[in-house]
């Protein structure tokens, strides 16, 4: 934080308008005035979101030059001062009392999304923060009689992700390459469809060459995460080599930042996790 951007804060809105064209530091810098609201009506509050600060990060190739943080206060604009004259794309995020972006300004409207910073000018932009989409990441490990088995050893070739709100409505659908870098894959989510209040469940399906079925379907089912959680599904499945077109799977659902979560046979689950069951 500079000296610029706790005096701002400190000042009535004509002295921190003045004091924020001083700040400029020279020709070739400018600020950033900006301003924020919450809900699709703008009318949300801190506490309603859950949020407690709000970081504002300047980026150029999707890598961050510029971060300001502050207190959750939609009546006192966040201040970014000397920032290099240019065009930046702006990412403002709420962040909770875990660490975790639960809402930001990346959908909806565009007209918030970017800026142009000139010389000895203070910007201001208003931008408008709405939930943020869950994470989910899946990653599975492949077994045959037992011992760890490389893809070209068994009948799948590629892995079917569907995900679901209310255990009905399909959400997002992917398909996985059988091989893929180690650790968890995140489900690419671009439309933002994975709502963290209503994603409910999801599906996980091993496929051949031909993309047909192999085995039984494992499913999972939890309570929604909530707004920007990430969820991880860890997957194990096992083929026999007498019956290479069966593989069996089950797997372990977890929430990093913590929550229960509900078995697919409904019992509840404890500690952040939820049990996986396969169903034909």
């Amino acid at each position: 934080m500079t000296w610029c951007t706790l005096s701002f804060r400190l000042l009535t809105p004509l002295a921190a308008i003045a004091l924020g064209t001083a700040c400029a530091d020279g020709p070739n810098n400018g600020n950033l005035e900006l301003s924020y609201n919450f809900g699709f009506d703008g009318n949300g509050t801190c506490q309603q979101f859950g949020v407690e600060t709000v970081k504002v990060s300047l980026l150029r190739n999707t890598d961050a030059t510029r971060t300001e943080e502050a207190p959750c206060a939609p009546e006192t604009p966040i201040l970014v001062d000397t920032i290099p004259s240019g065009k930046y794309d702006v990412l403002v995020q709420g962040i909770d009392a875990n660490g975790v972006a639960v809402v930001d300004n990346v959908g909806g409207a565009t007209d918030d999304d970017s800026v142009k910073i000139s010389g000895g000018v203070t910007r201001s932009l208003e931008t408008n923060l709405a939930i943020a989409p869950a994470v989910f990441k899946v990653k599975w490990q492949n077994f045959l009689d037992g011992d760890f088995a490389m893809c070209n050893f068994i009948e799948a070739k590629k892995f079917r992700v569907r995900t679901f709100r209310m255990m009905s409505t399909e959400l997002v659908s992917v398909d996985f390459d059988c091989e893929v870098p180690p650790g968890f894959q995140t489900v690419p989510d671009p439309e933002r469809k994975l709502d963290g209040t209503l994603f409910d469940s999801a599906t996980f399906q091993p496929l051949d060459d031909n993309d047909m079925p192999l085995g039984d379907v494992l499913s999972i089912t939890f309570q929604p995460p909530g707004p920007g959680q990430t969820i991880e599904w860890a997957i194990e499945c096992n083929t026999t080599a007498a019956m290479p077109q069966m593989p069996t799977c089950t797997g372990m659902l977890t929430f990093p930042g913590g929550g229960g979560g509900v078995d697919s046979s409904g019992g509840s689950g404890g500690s952040g996790a939820a049990d996986s069951g396969t169903g034909g």
